[in-house]
């Protein structure tokens, strides 16, 4: 009978292993602490109330957004993106995906062209397996005039109590980043425009909130979200987010959360 190794071997092979893991974990932590490093800092949006937080599934996101005031003072780039998957991998696309949009919206401004941008960019460096949505506004915070472009990502919420209806679907239309290259992605494009009304507040959402599922696999949904933003929908971004966090909390029980969420909220004053 051959042997399977001496145990020389076996302990070589097993510190070999936790010497493997103690890296990867090291490698985890750099990533997360060079991640949270990358979020937004407190801002202030001038006639704006805004809020925005990140609840990672991991030590590390695919997750990534940014609230980015432009050099004319009145106008504001909002994005928010979801890479494919999680891990090392995602987060490292994640980096690129938030450094891509970020420099297109000072160079470009229009939604429609940041994101053709940003996908030209991107798509020469993902692979076939992986994508990322993304959502890119341009808010002029004077008039309240707010374009939106969308790459695949779960469409933005605008509600107001004293509307009606109360609340609706920003419709801008788009593939998702680095699927498709050139005139293809170009084409796909929809932008949306609208006046944000003294009460507006517009939500954005990764989907890791809706699609959260409970021990008994019943997803939160959109219609779970848009019941609570109706319900608190006249207190303040912060405490709108708040009890979205609260709730989705108290639908998991304990069990945690499968998919990052990233949720943003601005409401005119």
């Amino acid at each position: 009978m051959a042997r399977r190794g001496t145990d020389p071997d076996i302990l070589r092979s097993m510190a070999n292993e936790i010497r493997r893991k103690r890296e990867i974990t090291q490698s985890l932590s750099l990533a997360s602490r060079r991640q949270k490093y990358m979020l937004p800092k407190d801002i202030t949006v001038p006639g704006y109330d805004l809020a925005h937080v990140y609840l990672p599934c991991d030590a590390v996101s695919g997750d990534f957004y940014d609230i980015v005031p432009l050099e004319d003072g009145h106008e504001v780039a909002m994005f928010i993106g979801d890479v494919s998957g999680h891990g090392i991998e995602a987060a490292l696309f994640m980096g690129m995906g938030k450094m891509a949009m970020g420099i297109f919206a000072r160079q470009h401004r229009v939604p429609s062209e940041v994101l053709a941008h940003a996908n030209d960019e991107l798509a020469e460096d993902l692979d076939s397996e992986t994508f990322i949505t993304g959502l890119y506004a341009l808010l002029d915070a004077q008039t309240g005039k707010l374009s939106v472009g969308r790459a695949g990502h779960p469409k933005p919420v605008i509600f107001n109590p004293r509307r009606s209806p109360k609340w609706s679907y920003v419709e801008a239309k788009g593939l998702v980043l680095g699927m498709a290259k050139g005139p293809v992605f170009r084409k796909s494009l929809a932008e949306a425009e609208l006046v944000l009304a003294p009460g507006d507040l517009f939500f954005l959402y990764t989907d890791g909130l809706v699609e959260a599922h409970d021990e008994h696999n019943e997803a939160f949904g959109n219609d779970r979200m848009l019941e609570i933003i109706e319900k608190h929908g006249s207190r303040s971004p912060q405490e709108i987010i708040d009890a979205l966090v609260r709730e989705v909390e108290g639908f998991l029980s304990g069990k945690p959360l499968g998919d990052d969420v990233t949720l943003i909220a601005l409401k005119r004053k």
